[in-house]
């Protein structure tokens, strides 16, 4: 969405929670989304109940700030 977008973005993933915490520089808004890409994103690289992973029970755990 923003060719000139800065990023700098960890991802924790442990027992039931999921945290994704740096920093964005953009004009784009992800925010109210971002649980839904971290759904999205996560099941695709195959965490689910046979991993072990509740991935609609998970929590989201938002710390991304602008930059």
């Amino acid at each position: 969405h923003d060719p000139r977008a800065r990023v700098a973005c960890e991802v924790l993933i442990t027992g039931d929670t999921v945290v994704v915490a740096g920093e964005v520089g953009s004009d784009h808004r992800i925010g109210p989304h971002l649980a839904d890409v971290v759904r999205t994103t996560v099941a695709g690289i195959g965490y689910d109940a046979d991993t072990g992973f509740d991935l609609d029970g998970a929590r989201v755990i938002d710390r991304m700030q602008r930059q």
